[in-house]
């Protein structure tokens, strides 16, 4: 649990955070549902409207890609976790028996922002590893479009029930509570009563540390992993597609280059960073959280700076390689 004080202008600014990564997911399921509609207009230029029947929205749902449907869950994601925790913050957490600055809900409200946070953060962070593993396979395997049609369900379902299951095992023992800092997440009620401040007896949520471990720690780690790999196994393949081209270039005179897997490279770079910036202080955090000791300051900050941060990194690199073209035109 989270110790820091409670100063209205740092929690000013955690709400500001969440603002913007609101703004950055909406923009990222604005673009991919314009091009969606774009292309239905396209296809139909006499309807009245994309919105103006379930025909149209068939069409839709069967016309978005295996990339564009998890980008666009991964992104609800974002937008719902970023509004009702960073944002919202201490609007949902209990007034009573609390000192903490702009606090107005009840424990319904603390219990409803700490399962939407396990869900939403974790369909996030669940689509991140989906898209990335998705984009390893699409390359490695060379799937046709039928063929990434066909597995757009699974590697969207997937991290979605992953996030309902992992988000309604603290629900059922009531492990969602006020954490110490400006929300409710998965922690023990009263504040303490189960790591540093002995004697004091839960009444809610006392076996919160375990269930932290498993129900976010490991799994979120898990995912951290996969898309490290799997952004390493999609260079080595763009590597390797490129390697079988260069005899082609050699025929022709021509100097073989690496420009496609450098590309790669960068922007897997940039997909390793934003997770990472996002959550490496979060894993911290919970780590000391799991060991039962008192959060350090330094690393209560950075969590509370970074976790919001998720909507705006995503979209960060979701745009560059669209900014990179624009710029080189």
């Amino acid at each position: 649990m989270s110790t820091i004080p409670q100063y209205p202008a740092l929690l000013i600014v955690v709400k500001s955070l969440g603002l913007l990564s609101m703004i950055a997911s909406s923009l990222i399921i604005r673009h991919i549902l314009k091009r969606l509609i774009g292309k239905r207009g396209n296809n139909d230029s006499a309807s009245a409207g994309i919105w103006s029947s379930i025909r149209s929205f068939q069409v839709i749902a069967s016309e978005i890609t295996l990339t564009q449907s998890i980008m666009l869950c991964l992104s609800c994601g974002d937008f719902i976790s970023s509004f009702f925790v960073p944002f919202l913050s201490t609007w949902m957490v209990p007034k009573k028996d609390t000192n903490l600055v702009w606090a107005s809900g009840n424990v319904q409200t603390c219990t409803a922002q700490g399962y939407i946070s396990v869900m939403f953060f974790g369909l996030s962070v669940y689509s991140n590893a989906s898209l990335a593993v998705s984009y390893c396979l699409v390359v490695i395997h060379n799937w046709r479009d039928d063929e990434k049609q066909r597995k757009r369900i699974a590697f969207t379902l997937t991290p979605f029930i992953c996030a309902f299951i992992f988000s309604v095992i603290p629900l059922i023992w009531q492990n969602y509570n006020y954490n110490g800092g400006f929300y409710c997440d998965i922690s023990a009620s009263p504040i303490g009563c189960n790591t540093w401040e002995p004697g004091i007896e839960c009444t809610r949520g006392s076996n919160s540390l375990m269930v932290l471990l498993f129900v976010q720690l490991i799994p979120f780690m898990i995912a951290f992993l996969i898309i490290i790999v799997a952004v390493s196994f999609l260079c080595h393949a763009v590597y390797k597609q490129e390697k079988r081209m260069d005899r082609y270039a050699l025929g022709s005179n021509q100097q073989p280059t690496r420009r496609l897997t450098n590309e790669t490279a960068y922007q897997g770079i940039w997909y390793i960073a934003a997770f990472g910036i996002t959550w490496i202080p979060w894993y911290c955090y919970a780590f000391d959280e799991v060991m039962g000791r008192g959060v350090h300051d330094i690393i209560d900050y950075f969590h509370l700076f970074t976790k919001p941060l998720q909507g705006l990194l995503n979209s960060m690199v979701f745009f560059r390689p669209k900014y990179l073209s624009t710029r080189a035109r």
